[in-house]
């Protein structure tokens, strides 16, 4: 899986024409950590799938949905819910990882509110 989101992280960066340091200063990380994201190394695309996928104007699941030819494939040999068992089980774990971030990026906003007002 984190082969295939790498690919996609990479091509998109290439296709808008972004340095993996523009990219790094973005999701606020440094541009090594992002080369390990982009080059398979790293999980850690997980985390910032949000913010990759505003940055890159493309939807979450982009980055992890199969190709349309492998879901023909799928289709065609009547295997596709066995198959998309894996994704549906990525695709869980993504989500409740995005939505541990917005509630922590709730709970900050929620404390600079209650600051903000004294």
């Amino acid at each position: 899986m984190k082969e295939v989101v790498a690919k996609r992280i990479k091509g998109l960066r290439e296709l808008r024409g972004f340095s993996q340091e523009e990219i790094a200063d973005r999701l606020n990380i440094s541009r090594s950590a992002y080369e390990r994201m982009e080059n398979g190394k790293s999980q850690s695309w997980a985390t910032h799938l949000g913010s990759l996928a505003e940055v890159f104007e493309v939807t979450p699941e982009y980055f992890v949905k199969e190709s349309p030819n492998k879901q023909e494939n799928h289709e065609q040999n009547g295997g596709l819910a066995l198959q998309n068992n894996g994704t549906i089980n990525t695709i869980n774990y993504l989500s409740e990882k995005l939505v541990e971030q917005y509630e922590k990026r709730i709970a900050i906003l929620e404390k600079e509110l209650k600051e903000s007002k004294f």
